[in-house]
């Protein structure tokens, strides 16, 4: 072999080997990212599943405390004294950390006949509200754009509302 042909085969194996580990390198990185990237998500849908819960462990709290209010005997519209009901409504205000919210008994028009604190009130109409508490089994949710209600019917064709606000502007 000449020294300039064995040259030229050290030469070519070099930059085949330079090549290799290139190529090599190259799919290293596109594993690297894919893999972080797959991480990443998997992260951001732990963080989107644990937020859901939590925002349908209180939803559900939310929900049970509502019914439980309406069910009590000291609410009812029927009676014509809002009293005992003023007194529950306050209670539950200040006795209860899901009511940080306000809350609100509406009466057999849909208008409200007393909430904590003084002057809350559901954004819509109350009609509407009072007219899917009224007309279910279990307790309705409404969503409008700032809020949300839970509303359970009471005694005396009225409803007990509590009303979320969602960052209102």
């Amino acid at each position: 072999m000449t020294p300039l042909r064995s040259g030229r085969i050290t030469f070519a194996l070099s930059g085949f080997a330079a090549l290799a580990v290139a190529v090599t390198g190259g799919l290293l990185l596109w594993r690297y990212r894919e893999a972080t990237l797959d991480a990443a998500a998997e992260r951001e849908a732990v963080l989107v599943r644990a937020r859901a819960e939590e925002i349908g462990g209180e939803l559900r709290a939310l929900v049970d405390e509502v019914v439980r209010l309406s069910r009590l005997a000291e609410v009812d519209l029927a009676d014509g004294n809002l009293e005992p009901e003023k007194v529950v409504l306050r209670a539950a205000r200040r006795d209860s950390a899901l009511f940080s919210a306000s809350i609100a008994i509406l009466d057999a028009h849909g208008d409200v006949a007393w909430a904590e604190p003084p002057g809350a009130r559901p954004s819509g109409p109350g009609q509407a509200l009072l007219g899917l508490a009224r007309g279910r089994t279990s307790p309705a949710l409404r969503y409008l754009p700032g809020e949300i209600a839970v509303a359970a019917p009471v005694a005396g064709q009225g409803a007990i509302v509590a009303i979320v606000d969602a960052g209102r502007d």
